[in-house]
């Protein structure tokens, strides 16, 4: 072996092996001093990275376990506000209760109740307004949604209990749109007919008996009995005395139309005309024409009258719009338009000039010397059009007027006013008149020529210079936005707008499914009917002339169709002066949809039948099972009703008359009820062919509600009636439509596409006025408006997230980690509030809020204890359905993930420990091994150094 003395490779190998030992013994005394494998990044770089975000998330979801448990502790103080409150209207209902036993109640014990529901009330809106969670108030309405409603009006009640905006989203917009609209179960009557007709028929033998109808709805039934001679007003006051028992009730209604198809006004009086100041004036004034822009209308009373007539009106409006119609009838003017609503209004931005009555009087004295021509002759009279002070050769005029100086008689201002609109420079766009005060107006109808020179003024002057005439005092002109000088011409002020209703009669015809098209338009089979035309007759009451008409297949498609239909009435009906007064006008109209079939509308509003024509054929019996029906706007239709809405609903009537009875019901054609099968889906007969409907297979009809249908931001909801519970991840909303949302001229209803047969308040003898839903008075499917809502963050400028109540459940700010929930408003005002609006006090629930059970309010236990019994009611179901949704949140939501997130973070935590925490036993060989090799490091170092020393023993001998 070499022995070397500058180099020691031995010492050195040593060394390193030793410093390479002392560093594994003090890694293993700062894992075995600390407890964690990884104490710093160069100990496991990735462990670190993985080790550090579980780290984080443990930390989140711990704070998370306390959030949960907080927001459960809120949701309990909540809901124990809310137990007591539900106390408190359980105790009030059992006085109301005890209130509506008159029998045994003295008006003391009475009112002793009384003074217990005051307090009562008191007490519920104390505990709302004092239930808070720190500083938070919880039932006030300070934890509620921020919601807008575009149509407020289309909803009764909109609570949304949970929403999930977007990320970085303000508010949102969610769109509720309807495909189906809720109904009552409905029977209505086929024909027009009066309330004191008789529908019982005896046939000899014993007058004692009766006729036995029984009546079934959601409550229950019950056994109507109508004796010999009973009308159709008996039946409907013995279904309406047993109405709270069955659940069903009974209304009769004159049908008007909504839209017959045209709007009219009518001047009183006027029937030879508008009246003006004077011949040859213009009358001046603005027509609307639906939503359309605003046009000025000149009108000319012509040089030889006074009046503007009919004919001369009608060329002014036709000329605005097509569809307009002037006549005289019955000593009025009428001015209609057949296609849409209308608007009189003031002639839109125009400019006008006035020459007062004193002004024309005395403006062309003679007062001064000069060539000596005076007022009449042919001395140039100047008419400043523009305003720039200069007469030009457009702005002169001369007219003769009856003699003397002035302008004093009504044909020298006919002169004058003939002079200035004929000035070339107005270019033919101005209109002048006479005003009631006697003023001359001159009015520029584009608004742009007269004065058009700014700033000047405009005035009569002697364009010849000469002093014989006085310059008149100059007017200048004036802009109007609305000029309304001539409305009360029309026996008017400001603006009147004209909507497109009008009373009518019809007649309504059932139409079998087979002659309908899946689209929904009506399609008769040539085929079906005699020769190929369905051939029937119109007869008028009133004039007693009938004529046939032949409506034929016109598009060859082998179908009758309603514009078939409708051809026919025109070519034969409505072109014909005998029948009726036609007038120019349209008369008879046909109308058409699936629900309430087909129908021929008199716009005129009078008598009259549709029968077979009088050549024998068959077809109105074969196509729509009636032979001939007789229609007037006088008589009226009786329905049968559900009190509520909904599938759920329902309404039967069953003739269970005794086999041997000798008072039977009358047949259909005699005069029988006959009622709709379906609802409103069609129409049929309680009665047969024969004198009973014992023993018939329409001796019972039904008809079934409909709950509301539709979706929510395109996710579909079926609804309990008008009440929605729409329950998604993103959404929780609570929400009941008006019960007059789709109704025609109510909320969410588009424009009409010329519908009929609406109901109207009708006062039958000895009933209460009722506004009942008939067939067709829900807008179809396409006609109902798209309502929507949205809920916001904030009020613009407010506190972000002050809407509703944020919880944070989990650890990331993800949609699912977080949880945003409202509870409404409750209070004595908010709770209650079930209305039923078409139903009278005597036969349903008007409604109310909870507040109107005190002293005086309308509602207290001495006026009205069963409407107090019904808003008690649905103000308990309020709370209990609250309570209910806050204890599934409470249970469910929250306790759940009280659950999960403690299971979670013991799994994430023992992940963390697996990846950073130290295994001792392993570590402990580690540490022992690290510490012998250093020990063993340290002795071989101590004899690779001893080496050298044998260099020196070698030296020692020289």
């Amino acid at each position: 072996m070499g022995l070397r003395i500058n180099t020691n490779v031995n010492s050195m190998t040593a060394l390193s092996n030793l410093r390479r030992n002392d560093r594994a013994q003090q890694q293993s005394l700062e894992r075995l001093s600390t407890g964690l494998r990884i104490n710093r990044a160069s100990d496991d770089p990735s462990g670190l990275v993985i080790s550090e975000k579980l780290r984080s998330q443990i930390s989140g979801l711990k704070k998370a376990l306390e959030n949960t448990q907080n927001d459960i502790n809120l949701i309990n103080t909540a809901e124990s506000a809310l137990q007591e409150i539900s106390d408190v209207l359980t105790n009030m209902r059992s006085s109301v209760i005890f209130a509506m036993n008159t029998g045994f109640a003295t008006g003391e014990q009475i009112a002793a109740e009384q003074d217990r529901v005051n307090q009562s009330l008191v007490a519920i809106d104390r505990i709302a307004q004092g239930t808070r969670f720190a500083s938070r108030g919880l039932l006030n309405g300070e934890s509620d949604f921020l919601v807008q409603k575009t149509n407020g009006g289309a909803f009764d009640d909109l609570a949304v209990r949970s929403v999930r905006l977007a990320p970085g989203a303000e508010s949102q917009t969610f769109k509720v749109n309807v495909s189906q609209l809720a109904e009552r179960a409905t029977l209505v009557t086929n024909f027009g007919t009066d309330s004191t007709e008789t529908i019982t028929d005896f046939n000899g033998g014993n007058s004692a008996d009766f006729v036995t109808l029984r009546v079934r709805g959601a409550k229950g039934s019950e056994d109507i009995q109508l004796g010999n001679g009973s009308t159709i007003q008996d039946l409907m006051n013995a279904v309406n005395q047993n109405s709270a028992a069955t659940g069903v009730y009974a209304a009769a209604f004159r049908p008007i139309s909504l839209d017959s198809g045209s709007a009219e006004m009518v001047v009183p009086g006027a029937a030879n005309g508008i009246q003006m100041s004077g011949p040859g004036q213009d009358l001046v004034f603005g027509v609307q024409v639906g939503n359309g822009p605003i046009q000025t209308i000149v009108v000319n009373s012509g040089a030889g009258d006074d009046l503007v007539d009919a004919g001369e009106l009608e060329t002014a409006l036709v000329a605005a719009d097509p569809n307009f119609q002037v006549y005289s009838k019955d000593g009025n003017l009428h001015i209609r338009n057949a296609s849409a609503g209308f608007k009189f209004t003031g002639a839109q931005n125009v400019r006008t000039f006035t020459l007062t009555a004193a002004q024309m009087s005395s403006m062309f004295l003679e007062t001064e010397g000069g060539s000596g021509a005076g007022f009449g002759d042919t001395t140039p009279i100047g008419f400043d059009v523009d305003g720039d002070g200069v007469i030009a050769a457009g702005e002169q005029f001369t007219f003769a007027n009856t003699g003397g100086p002035s302008v004093d008689t009504p044909q020298d201002v006919e002169a004058l006013a003939a002079a200035i609109r004929g000035l070339a420079d107005l270019g033919g766009n101005a209109a002048v008149h006479v005003d009631d005060d006697g003023n001359l107006v001159v009015v520029d109808t584009t608004g742009t020529t007269l004065g058009s020179v700014d700033p000047g003024t405009v005035g009569i002057v002697n364009a010849a210079a000469d002093d014989d005439v006085t310059n008149a005092a100059l007017n200048g002109t004036q802009n109007v936005s609305s000029y309304k000088t001539d409305l009360p011409k029309f026996g008017i002020n400001g603006e009147v707008g004209i909507a497109k209703d009008e009373a009518v009669s019809f007649i309504n015809f059932e139409v079998p499914a087979d002659f309908v098209t899946p689209a929904g338009e009506l399609a008769i089979s040539v085929a079906a009917v005699s020769g190929g035309t369905l051939d029937f007759s119109i007869t008028d009451f009133n004039n007693g002339g009938g004529i046939d008409i032949s409506a034929t297949d016109v598009g060859g498609d082998g179908f009758i169709g309603l514009s078939d239909i409708q051809a026919a009435l025109d070519a034969t009906i409505n072109t014909n002066d005998t029948l009726g007064d036609y007038d120019g006008r349209t008369r008879y109209q046909a109308y058409f949809d699936p629900a309430g079939g087909l129908s021929i509308v008199d716009r005129f509003g009078g008598t009259f039948t549709v029968a077979e024509d009088s050549g024998g054929d068959t077809d109105m019996q074969s196509i729509f099972g009636r032979p001939s029906s007789a229609s007037t706007s006088n008589y009226e239709r009786v329905a049968l009703y559900s009190t509520e809405f909904g599938a759920a609903q329902l309404v039967s009537i069953e003739d269970v008359t005794a086999q041997g009875s000798d008072v039977t019901l009358k047949n259909a054609l005699n005069g029988g009820v006959q009622i709709s099968t379906t609802g409103r889906d069609g129409l049929g007969a309680i009665a047969g062919t024969s004198n009973t409907t014992k023993g018939l297979a329409g001796a019972k009809l039904e008809g079934i509600g409909k709950d509301v249908k539709g979706n929510v931001s395109g996710m579909a909801f079926t609804g309990h009636g008008f009440h929605v519970d729409f329950v998604t991840s993103a959404l929780d909303v609570e929400f009941d439509l008006a019960e007059n949302f789709g109704l025609a001229g109510e909320v969410g209803q588009q424009a009409d596409a010329s519908r009929f047969g609406f109901a109207v308040t009708a006062a039958v003898d000895g009933g209460g006025a009722l506004s009942p839903l008939y067939a067709g008075v829900r807008l179809p499917n396409g006609y109902v408006e798209q309502v929507e809502f949205t809920v916001l963050e904030n009020l613009p400028g407010g506190p972000v997230g002050s809407s509703g109540m944020h919880f944070q459940i989990r650890e990331t700010n993800s949609a699912a980690d977080n949880l945003w929930l409202g509870i409404r408003q409750i209070s004595t005002g908010t709770l209650g509030l079930q209305r039923t609006p078409e139903m009278p006090d005597s036969l349903g629930y008007p409604g109310g809020s909870l507040n109107t059970l005190r002293t005086g309010a309308g509602n207290d236990l001495t006026q009205n204890p069963s409407n107090a019994l019904e808003i008690m009611d649905n103000a308990i179901d309020q709370i209990t359905g609250l309570r209910s949704f806050l204890g599934s949140v409470s249970a469910d939501t929250l306790q759940r993930n009280l659950n999960s997130v403690g299971v979670e973070v013991e799994n994430l935590a023992g992940a963390e420990s697996y990846i950073r925490d130290l295994d001792f036993a392993e570590e402990t060989i580690n540490f022992t091994k690290a510490q012998i090799l250093f020990q063993a490091s340290t002795s071989v170092l101590s004899a690779a150094n001893s080496i050298p020393q044998a260099v020196l023993s070698l030296l020692q001998g020289v």
